[in-house]
């Protein structure tokens, strides 16, 4: 017997430049739908979120160039100041 996932409808407002670079990104990752692509986006943001609440960091790391690129958003400094608050 197959599990019901309830779904619920959204409606996003993004600019046309936005909607070419979605549609572009489910293009280009081989998804069959936005939807596809936003639930992917939300899997990794939990991630991040995960990781940055915990004191990491979040990078690119190029192990052929020795290198490394660390991301960093104004969001990720309200996820720390919320784990620090939740820790306390």
């Amino acid at each position: 017997m197959e599990a019901r996932m309830n779904t619920v409808t959204i409606q996003v407002a993004l600019s046309e430049e936005g909607l070419e670079e979605l549609d572009l990104l489910v293009s280009l990752s081989g998804l069959s739908s936005r939807t596809e692509l936003l639930n992917s986006a939300l899997t990794i943001y939990r991630w991040v979120a995960n990781e940055v609440m915990d004191g990491g960091e979040i990078a690119a790391v190029y192990r052929n160039r020795g290198s490394f690129n660390v991301m960093e958003m104004s969001v990720f400094e309200n996820l720390r100041k919320n784990a620090k608050r939740i820790k306390s």
